[in-house]
């Protein structure tokens, strides 16, 4: 293995935007809610489970580090309040997510422009028009070669 290969090796999963309990924010339901009515429930890959179940828990996650092969392996707590501008804003960051984006790729940009203000709206029922923050719960590994 090359020597900058052994370097520090840093991985942070950021799991779903939560409160630090298992309930949604508001915003991230309601988000989740306009999207699914205009697209039909979300089925999930069918190794998503396993995996948040092993992201979602700091000693699995340390597990796994050691697993994989790195000698030193440390999982953190990091709670975060993330400031929005507005609905909109809100409703294009989640959009542009992984899971979210997979789900509108094939559609055109006018459509996407329309779930986009659908989404807002839906937010914007539950935030208000103006600035809101969130707070994002993330599980961060620091693992060493």
């Amino acid at each position: 293995m090359p020597r900058w290969a052994r370097s520090v090796a840093i991985f942070t999963l950021v799991l779903t935007a939560c409160t630090g309990t298992t309930e949604p924010v508001p915003a991230a339901a309601a988000f989740a809610a306009a999207l699914d009515a205009r697209l039909g429930a979300w089925e999930p890959p069918g190794d998503l489970d396993a995996t948040r179940a092993i992201a979602g828990d700091a000693e699995r996650l340390r597990s796994a580090g050691v697993a994989a092969g790195f000698r030193e392996v440390e999982v953190e707590q990091l709670t975060a309040e993330l400031a929005w501008e507005g609905p909109g804003q809100f409703a294009t960051s989640q959009l542009e997510w992984w899971s979210q984006a997979d789900r509108i790729r094939d559609f055109s940009s006018h459509v996407k422009s329309l779930i986009a203000k659908e989404t807002e709206a839906a937010v914007a029922r539950v935030t208000g028009p103006g600035p809101f923050s969130t707070l994002s719960a993330s599980l961060v590994l620091t693992a060493r070669a």
